[in-house]
């Protein structure tokens, strides 16, 4: 919101407030003397509460900018402090006078009767400086409420930033760890056979302008997500050739939840090099996702030996399942659940649960 109008708006506040004040003590007044059977005009009555808040209003706006040009706090309250005393009396006075004028020009009485100015500044001169450090304490308390929400903005945005340049890390340590992994099983096949390893070059072309496109995004949509698994997959079934089937079960519905980008492709390289390549019989990979209550559920499972005891820990630190988790604390903090465990049915299970933005 531009600045004018947030300060209209404030100068809207501040005269709707003394508006209200207005009303109840001409409220309060009027009822006072119709109960000690001493009826007042309403109407007389009601002109010059308002007359009084009115003025009020008025000479609030300048008390404001002296809040704010003068502040109070314990750096120079030796200074402000008996500043705000005397120009609580100041403000004291010019209302008493002011109100004077407008009261008896609602009254029809003399305009400059110097003991009726008087007289009206002792009546109320105690109350008046209580008006004027009610606003000096308004002021300050909504000034410390904006800077306090200001802070809380900088410091959400700084750990945003934050978060950011960590993943930004984690991401960059992925493509590589990939691409490595990637050039070495071609490596394996260009003497044993150069067809699949030429097969495989090619969708690694596919799999790097893929990477390139969606390099500046932390978060993607589920199915662009799948269908660089599926490059990546193309590439693994030519390595392995009839020892790798890998099944996708996957609810349309969370086609469009938004996920962490190169998300899934770590964790099926670590069920295919933990799972399936250790195998000398054919080896399956199930892929399941799941939209359940506004979250998606990713489930990666294979039929391999599954973990031993004693490599548990080797296993998931290892470098992929790492980097999983650390960018899924960084995005979803305690809004997520990621778990590895034995299947009942043999292998790993891997399973991912995020919620579900749409994109």
């Amino acid at each position: 919101m531009p600045d004018n109008e947030r300060r209209l708006i404030n100068y809207m506040y501040i005269l709707g407030i003394f508006l209200a004040l207005a009303v109840f003590f001409s409220g309060e007044t009027y009822f006072y003397y119709l109960l000690e059977g001493k009826p007042i005009s309403f109407i007389s009555n009601l002109k010059l509460s308002l007359a009084n808040w009115l003025v009020w209003a008025l000479l609030s706006v300048v008390i404001i900018v002296l809040a704010r040009r003068i502040p109070i706090d314990l750096r120079n309250w030796y200074y402000s402090i008996p500043t705000h005393l005397i120009l609580a009396l100041i403000f004291a006075a010019v209302h008493a006078f002011v109100f004077h004028i407008f009261a008896m020009m609602i009254k029809s009485g003399p305009l400059w009767d110097l003991h009726m100015i008087l007289v009206q500044l002792i009546k109320e001169i105690v109350f008046n400086m209580i008006v004027y450090w009610i606003v000096i304490g308004l002021c300050m308390l909504t000034d410390y409420q904006k800077k306090n929400r200001q802070h809380e903005l900088k410091t959400s945005q700084m750990e945003t930033q934050l978060a950011q340049a960590q993943l930004e890390v984690l991401k960059m340590q992925l493509h590589p760890h990939f691409l490595f992994n990637t050039l070495h099983a071609i490596s394996a096949l260009v003497k044993k056979d150069p067809a699949a390893a030429d097969k495989m070059i090619g969708r690694l072309g596919d799999l790097l302008r893929m990477t390139l496109e969606k390099s500046g995004e932390q978060e993607i949509l589920l199915k662009d997500e799948l269908e660089f698994l599926k490059l990546y997959l193309e590439i693994e079934k030519t390595r392995f050739q009839d020892r790798l089937n890998v099944n996708l079960n996957i609810d349309r519905n969370a086609l469009d939840c938004v996920v962490p980008n190169l998300i899934l492709q770590p964790l099926v390289e670590n069920a295919i090099k933990h799972g399936i390549a250790k195998k000398s019989t054919k080896g399956e990979i199930n892929i399941k996702t799941e939209f359940i209550d506004s979250r998606l559920s990713i489930t990666i499972n294979d039929n391999g030996s599954g973990l031993k005891q004693g490599i548990n820990s080797g296993i998931i630190e290892g470098f992929g399942l790492s980097n999983t988790r650390k960018r899924l604390e960084q995005l979803y903090g305690k809004g997520h659940n990621f778990s590895i465990g034995n299947s009942e049915s043999g292998g790993v299970n891997v399973t991912l649960v995020i919620p579900c933005r749409k994109g």
